[in-house]
């Protein structure tokens, strides 16, 4: 690429740039952008990655971003890494507004939605006086790239998107105090999922497989919308999703523990039609 802000879009309402990280490192981007690239991933991960994510098992690593993001395309698990800012071409002087990672898994031709981290500083009411941007216009960013790189990629229709999040009954949560484990009140966060994204709550007791720092059960796992504003999905998308998914990570292994077993036979009670899918 002659510049690097090529893999650039902007977000329609916003000024803002959309850097496309797999675009820098798999479609031709020089030396110098892909360490600018790294620059601003180790930068995301040091600062505004680890204050949203305080729990260590909910953490990913950032050599793990790294491999992912420079082996490219595979039949297995594909992370899509999007950067939302300003200055992105400098990253000491970056104004990082967002950070977007997405999954897409082959077998089942799923997706899902890693994280959304939008700064704080730029919530509806931050003291800094910045620009505010409404979290929705990321997300169906995020939602729409991953049905585009089905298509493009491996010439597949996305069957479902999933989305994670935490559990208000299992995450601890003191407005401003130290060792809190959520950046936000999650029973917030659930309402604003639900009510003001119209995404659904699986039914079931979800269950995260171990993703390289320890088994978590603090999670719910939502249904998201697609470009059609539908809820796609059915409970066999789902039991394939969570095959690929701990297939991927490691071996299958979590789904044999009481807890994976139990999320299981909770999808097989859906598959028979003895439970409702969404909340």
């Amino acid at each position: 690429m002659e510049n690097w802000c090529n893999a650039c879009e902007k977000i329609p309402l916003f000024d803002l740039e959309v850097l496309d990280l797999n675009s820098v490192f798999h479609e031709g981007g020089t030396a110098g952008e892909k360490a600018s690239a790294l620059a601003l991933l180790e930068k995301i991960h040091r600062g505004l990655y680890t204050a949203t994510f305080p729990i260590p098992a909910e953490q990913e690593s950032l050599k793990n971003w790294i491999i992912r993001l420079e082996r490219g395309k595979t039949p297995l698990e594909n992370q899509l890494f999007h950067i939302m800012g300003k200055g992105l071409n400098h990253p000491e002087k970056a104004e990082i507004v967002c950070f977007v990672v997405n999954a897409f898994y082959p077998q089942s031709q799923t997706g899902l939605v890693n994280y959304v981290i939008r700064d704080k500083a730029y919530r509806r009411d931050n003291p800094q006086g910045n620009p505010y941007y409404p979290a929705k216009p990321f997300l169906d960013y995020s939602t729409r790239y991953l049905e585009r790189y089905a298509c493009t990629a491996f010439q597949a229709e996305l069957r479902a998107i999933f989305w994670e999040s935490n559990n208000p009954a299992r995450v601890h949560y003191t407005p401003g105090a130290e060792g809190s484990e959520d950046c936000m009140d999650p029973a917030r966060r659930i309402h604003i999922i639900m009510e003001n994204f119209g995404y659904r709550r699986i039914n079931m007791d979800y269950f995260q497989g171990d993703i390289g720092n320890g088994e978590c059960e603090n999670l719910i796992l939502y249904l998201c919308r697609d470009h059609n504003n539908t809820l796609k999905g059915a409970p066999e998308d789902l039991k394939r999703f969570l095959v690929e998914f701990n297939a991927i990570f490691n071996e299958g292994r979590s789904l044999q523990t009481p807890a994976g077993k139990q999320m299981m036979a909770q999808v097989e009670e859906m598959l028979r039609g003895e439970r409702k899918m969404l909340v």
